[in-house]
């Protein structure tokens, strides 16, 4: 389903291209043993381990014209994202100056740019804040800038793996040409013992996002592939599909594995935002295939949920469009489309799922 159908990154194009990944290209047979592309796709993310795992947070906030002051405590949680392409992060604090935060976020190394970027999704923000980040000496940081309380804001990160074990974050921030001033330090601690999780109700989603609503929940899906020059007699796949609400409702995220298929054991994971300034929804992929984010938006366009992603593959451009129809309490249909360079769309395939 990708939302149901995003998997058309991991799936569509690996079975058009005749590729078992985006963009991947073996190296000929006779070729002496190389480090793989993939290996090297993945090291700036092997770099992050010493953020995996689950921590116990404390919170120094210091006295700024944005907050009074204080601390705060909470839990951070990470992991590595499909295929140890990224590393995917959820956090939840208290008691601090700003009330209850919890957020989802997602690093992912950026190949091109050759540069780290961060996708931040907050219980008190309704878009992605997004921010680039290099490595200076044993700090990895990221700068970034976002819109808070009506103005234009640059933020910077430092993140600092603790000597016997910890992270240190410390977070700044300025306005204009003024010099960057500290926020708030955060340090991550290991539990000494099992710490109890912060239980939290299940959110409410966002007006807008509740036109999505039919996509929470638990599903299978099932693909029929179109017939192609890479697919002659067409083809089949499977698979399961999760969509739940984000922190503070302002987000709906998603994972994917396919069980069967061209594309057996690709998996995915998306985050779902309304931009209200655009008019759209904006979705923020990681796959197990290939490093980096992909982004499509959508609208609803004549009763249809329709999404559009554009891309460049070996040198080509491809558009790409999800048509969500049907959408009833237990099943939905979508149709994804493929148009390589100038040539039109074609159907590629039909996801049909069906609620568990």
């Amino acid at each position: 389903m990708r939302i149901l159908a995003y998997a058309a990154i991991a799936t569509t194009v690996a079975v058009l291209l005749g590729a078992p990944a985006i963009r991947a290209q073996e190296k000929p047979a006779a070729a002496p043993p190389a480090k793989s592309k993939s290996a090297d796709a993945r090291a700036p993310i092997d770099r992050l381990q010493f953020l995996l795992g689950d921590w116990e947070i404390a919170e120094k906030y210091e006295k700024t014209p944005l907050f009074e002051g204080g601390e705060g405590h909470g839990i951070y949680s990470t992991k590595l994202g499909p295929g140890g392409y990224s590393v995917i992060t959820d956090f939840r604090s208290s008691s601090g100056a700003e009330g209850e935060v919890s957020g989802h976020e997602i690093i992912t190394w950026d190949s091109e740019a050759k540069e780290y970027k961060q996708y931040t999704f907050g219980n008190n923000f309704p878009l992605a804040y997004i921010a680039t980040g290099h490595w200076q000496g044993e700090a990895l940081v990221f700068e970034g800038d976002f819109e808070f309380a009506n103005s234009s804001m640059h933020f910077e990160l430092d993140v600092t793996p603790i000597e016997g074990g910890g992270v240190k974050f410390a977070e700044s921030y300025k306005t204009g040409s003024d010099p960057l001033r500290l926020m708030l330090t955060t340090t991550a601690r290991k539990p000494s013992s099992a710490t109890a999780k912060m239980e939290m109700a299940t959110p409410q989603l966002t007006a807008d996002l509740q036109k999505l609503k039919f996509l929470i929940g638990d599903w299978n899906f099932t693909e029929a592939y179109s017939k192609s020059p890479s697919m002659p007699d067409g083809g089949e796949g499977a698979g399961t599909y999760r969509a739940w609400a984000g922190p503070g409702g302002e987000s709906i995220l998603t994972d994917f594995v396919e069980k069967s298929g061209p594309m057996t054991g690709a998996a995915g994971h998306e985050v779902f935002i309304w931009d209200a300034k655009q008019n759209e929804y904006i979705g923020y992929s990681v796959v197990s295939n290939f490093p980096g984010c992909f982004v499509r938006t959508g609208r609803f366009e004549d009763g249809h949920l329709v999404f559009h992603r554009d891309m460049s593959i070996h040198g080509t451009s491809m558009r790409m469009q999800f048509v969500y129809s049907d959408p009833k309490p237990d099943s939905l249909t979508i149709e994804t489309s493929l148009g390589m360079g100038d040539a039109p769309l074609a159907l590629a395939f039909t996801t049909k799922a069906t609620r568990q």
